[in-house]
């Protein structure tokens, strides 16, 4: 019951019709989206709109923004943006991409990818035409999944099932990266698995901060993964 009302729900946000603006800023969208005041938690409990102070609603028994509860420390953050135009949002490519990356802070950058459903052919912004319809180069979409290491489809596609369920595995299939939190001396790194120290299966990659097990030695669900280190330090400059 609750899968299908997430569903409905999904379906009526999704579905917002053609009477809107005609100059759509799916980037500022998102930005919106994940700030204040929309993602505003209190905490306080409550069970109705009428025990929050405004603007703040009650959401799933919390009072704050519509988006309370969305973004979470432990979870990575997958954007899909699906778009037949160009983005005319304000702002330069460098601060979305910039205001996404930090979401999950420094040294965490690579927990998040966007994705495009945009115009484009074989991973590149370009008009297209196609059974789905036509639609302009998706060029600022494009551009931001490429910046951070997200995938790039074509809007004029027949079927989108393929796409999603690319999305989908990457975000939901089972872990084999995960992040630290501080940038870490690597020759200090301890892996340790359910209490059993892991000396192989597994290797460090600095650009992003974070351990990354092989296919063969990835985690399962439930397991325990504890990662101890030596933080790196760097010197003030005067």
């Amino acid at each position: 019951r609750r899968s299908a009302q997430i569903e409905q729900q999904f379906s009526s946000a999704v579905d917002v019709g053609t009477n809107g603006s005609g100059t759509e800023k799916g980037l500022a969208a998102a930005k919106a989206a994940l700030s204040d005041p929309l993602i505003f938690d209190t905490g306080v409990a409550c069970q109705n709109d009428g025990q929050c102070v405004m603007p703040d609603k009650c959401v799933e028994g919390f009072c704050g923004g519509f988006n309370r509860g969305f973004l979470r420390e432990e979870a990575a953050l997958e954007l899909v943006f699906v778009s037949d135009e160009v983005d005319s949002s304000e702002g330069t490519m460098n601060f979305y991409v910039d205001f996404f990356k930090n979401i999950k802070g420094a040294g965490n950058s690579a927990r998040f990818r966007a994705n495009a459903i945009v115009g484009a052919r074989n991973g590149q912004a370009s008009s297209c035409s196609g059974a789905g319809g036509e639609a302009d180069a998706g060029t600022q979409y494009v551009e931001l999944a490429q910046r951070t290491n997200g995938r790039v489809f074509s809007i004029c596609e027949t079927n989108f099932g393929g796409p999603l369920q690319e999305i989908g595995n990457r975000a939901f299939g089972l872990p084999v990266q995960f992040f630290l939190t501080r940038p870490a001396q690597q020759a200090s790194i301890e892996v340790q698995v359910n209490n059993q120290n892991r000396n192989q299966g597994w290797q460090y990659d600095g650009m992003s901060n974070s351990v990354i097990f092989t296919e063969q030695t990835v985690p399962q669900p439930n397991d325990q993964i504890q990662v101890e280190y030596d933080v790196q330090c760097f010197p003030r400059s005067n």
